[in-house]
């Protein structure tokens, strides 16, 4: 590998795949080349050529960041990507209800059974589903607020993909509670007066006041994280800038 190679290398290296991409390399290359001819035609030597080439290039760490947020930038206009990342955060929601449903009946939490059971028990459920909604849809937030950062609107993005989220949870808890007392979706009404009953043992806290709260709930985050992760990661690069 060339040293024009490996000063490209690290400019490009955290850049995504794709047009932007190759057509900054190819640019880079062309300019890298017209530096090389014209201190070749002053008679520098090759060391002396390398060196006064890079310095003209500049540093290649400032420019890796500059390709790589422009790269960022131009990929999370791609609707694909969007897509992508939307559907990302639904995986980040389902393994957080995962691994947060075995914490909680590790603990001891159950419907009608237990150390903890939810059955009559109105402040558990309420606590449950509180927990339920609240860490899920805080995940896959901060996932959204990063992969979607360089974004012109990150907070509609955001609350979009946060209220994809929200319609997957409606969906599902309905869906699961129209499986198993056999009411259709259409009947609602019936639906969930079976379903926030008090005896169910999948969501007895999925009521039309729950399904409304959280939606204010993903619409707070998706517009609230984004301004967050702007702070931390303002705070990371002069942390950064001071150690250097």
């Amino acid at each position: 590998m060339t040293w024009q190679d490996e000063f490209i290398k690290v400019c490009l290296k955290k850049v995504p795949a794709g047009a932007y991409r190759i057509r900054t390399e190819a640019e880079l290359r062309e300019h890298m080349e017209i530096l090389i001819q014209e201190r070749r035609a002053a008679g520098a030597g090759e060391e002396q050529l390398r060196r006064e080439v890079l310095a003209r290039m500049g540093d290649p760490a400032r420019l890796q960041k500059a390709y790589q947020a422009e790269g960022l930038r131009r990929k999370a206009l791609e609707p694909r990507y969007t897509a992508e990342c939307w559907l990302t955060s639904v995986v980040w929601m389902e393994l957080c209800w995962f691994v947060l449903y075995l914490l909680l009946a590790a603990v001891g939490f159950g419907n009608d059974s237990g150390a903890f059971p939810l059955y009559a028990h109105p402040g558990r459920t309420l606590f449950v589903g509180a927990v339920s909604a609240v860490l899920p849809t805080l995940v896959s937030g901060w996932y959204l607020s990063g992969a979607l950062r360089f974004h012109i609107h990150p907070k509609r993005m955001v609350c979009a993909g946060l209220g994809l989220i929200w319609l997957v949870i409606c969906l599902e808890q309905l869906g699961l509670g129209t499986l198993a007392y056999g009411i259709p979706l259409w009947r609602l009404g019936e639906l969930f007066a079976r379903l926030s009953g008090g005896s169910d043992p999948t969501f007895p806290w999925f009521t039309p006041l729950y399904a409304g709260l959280l939606l204010v709930w993903c619409l707070l985050v998706g517009i609230g994280l984004p301004h967050l992760r702007r702070i931390w990661e303002a705070r990371c690069a002069g942390e950064e800038s001071e150690k250097t």
